[in-house]
Formats: C-alpha cells, sequence, structure tokens
C-alpha cells in the first residue's frame, strides 16, 4: 500500500516534505533571512511572484558579477603572488651567497690565526718546518 501511494505521488511527497523541512527552518532564522527564506520557500509551492523573481534575479546578477570579479582579480593576484615569490628568492639566495662569503672569510681568519700561533710555519708540523721544499 505504502509502495503504491509512493510510486503515485512519490514528486508531491518530496516536493510536500522539502517544504516543510524549509518551513521549520525559516521559523528560526532571524528577520530578513526568514524573509529570504520564504521567498524560496514559495518558489517551491509553486506560487512564484514578483518576491521569487526578485530573488532569482538577483541572486543570478550577483553570481555574475562574482564570476567576472574572480576572473579580472585572479590573474593580477597572480602576478603579484609571483612577484613577490620572485623577490624572496632573490632576497634569500643573497643571503645565503653573503652567509657563504662569512664563512669562507671566517676559515681565512681562522688559518691565519692558526698559523701565526705556530711559530708563523703556515701550520706545518715542526719537524717540517726546517726540511727543504
Amino acid at each position: 500500500m505504502f509502495n503504491a501511494l509512493v510510486s503515485e505521488h512519490g514528486d508531491r511527497l518530496r516536493k510536500l516534505g522539502a517544504v516543510l523541512a524549509a518551513t521549520m527552518l525559516a521559523k528560526r532564522l532571524p528577520g530578513p533571512l526568514r524573509w529570504l527564506a520564504e521567498l524560496f520557500i514559495s518558489g517551491m509551492k509553486g506560487d512564484r511572484g514578483f518576491g521569487f523573481w526578485w530573488l532569482v534575479v538577483t541572486l543570478g546578477v550577483a553570481l555574475g558579477v562574482g564570476a567576472l570579479v574572480a576572473l579580472l582579480v585572479l590573474p593580477v593576484a597572480a602576478l603579484i603572488a609571483l612577484i613577490a615569490v620572485g623577490i624572496w628568492m632573490l632576497v634569500r639566495r643573497a643571503r645565503t651567497k653573503d652567509d657563504d662569503q662569512d664563512r669562507a672569510n671566517q676559515d681565512d681568519d681562522q688559518d691565519r690565526a692558526n698559523g701565526s700561533r705556530r711559530g708563523g710555519n703556515g701550520g706545518r708540523e715542526p719537524a717540517l718546518a726546517g726540511a727543504p721544499s
């Protein structure tokens, strides 16, 4: 019996269930959102008056403008990100070159300091200092 009822009136029952669920949700929403939900519910019921079509056109225009802005802003944002990453990489490379040069200078200074402590023989062993080169 239930299957027969569902097969004959399935679309109407689904529509009624959706309208009831949306109505219960709309009652819980604050003022302006409730009004928009009621316009949407009236469209689901089949009462598509001026308010419903106003809502549909407004949403369509908002989606169109949003898509247009996204299409225009996306390439500009990508270029800005590309420039920012390029500058970051250049700064990073300059820092690593400076760090490498500082390390090399420190090593040279350390070698000079070690050579002067060992008697000025350039860091060679004392037994080799007097040997012919």
